[in-house]
């Protein structure tokens, strides 16, 4: 893992962005869409265990 050879590197999530976007509005109109992408992310946040840290 990259984290483990480069410790301090810091890895962020990103939804949407500048592009490559063009889907993101139509997949948030939707019920069935917002539930799938949470459902997604919960998937790939427990495939690829997360460190968080409260930004206090």
């Amino acid at each position: 893992m990259l984290k483990e050879e480069y410790p301090h590197l810091t890895i962020m999530m990103s939804i949407g962005g500048w592009t490559r976007s063009q889907a993101f509005p139509a997949l948030a109109a939707s019920e069935n869409g917002r539930k799938t992408l949470a459902e997604e992310m919960v998937a790939f946040m427990q495939k690829y265990p997360w460190r968080c840290r409260s930004r206090s």
